[in-house]
């Protein structure tokens, strides 16, 4: 779970993240307002370890498992 807040500019939606680092998405509820506070989930799959983006620190990790 990742703080961040969105920005929307020129009708395009972003996540911005706490270093500014940010990512244009079109996947957010339509009732999200600029500015507003956020906390972004990511599934493991997702993520690609590189030099460039966000840099983190896992803490916490959660198996979930479908039946």
């Amino acid at each position: 779970m990742i703080k961040a807040k969105v920005k929307i500019e020129k009708g395009d939606k972003y996540i911005v993240f706490n270093d500014e680092y940010s990512l244009k998405v079109n996947n957010l509820n339509s009732n999200v307002k600029d500015g507003q506070n956020v906390v972004v989930s990511v599934r493991p799959e997702e993520f690609k370890v590189s030099n460039k983006g966000l840099k983190v620190k896992i803490l916490k990790g959660t198996f979930l498992v479908s039946l």
